[in-house]
């Protein structure tokens, strides 16, 4: 069965502006397989550095600033936490925010555009 998405800024919490929703158990962040990753996806400058725009990981506990530092130094980022915004499960969050298996994390630097 198909669900519909939702319009942006249905439901509570802040979401990532001009993202559209389904309502499915992929969304809950839980981990549905009994393998325990997350799923990072990086944005516009991080996007081009990378190569990829996501990737999944194993996942151990930690928080999203652990992730980010863990990614920085395995890929060569160079932006500092402070200026980009992070997102979990496409909420925007803080860095202690701590990460549980089935999780999906965003870094998104600051983009310029009209």
């Amino acid at each position: 069965m198909r669900v519909p998405p939702m319009a942006h800024g249905q439901g509570a919490g802040a979401a990532l502006p001009g993202r559209r929703f389904r309502v499915c158990l992929a969304n809950t962040g839980k981990n549905m397989s009994a393998d325990p990753y997350i799923e990072i996806q990086y944005y516009a400058s991080l996007r081009e550095q990378r190569g990829v725009d996501r990737e999944q990981l194993s996942y151990t506990p930690r928080t999203a600033l652990d992730w980010y530092a863990h990614v920085s130094r395995t890929h060569g980022f160079t932006l500092l936490p402070e200026n980009l915004r992070v997102a979990c499960n496409d909420r925007f969050v803080a860095w202690t925010h701590a990460v549980q298996a089935g999780d999906r994390l965003a870094f998104i630097p600051p983009v310029a555009g009209g």
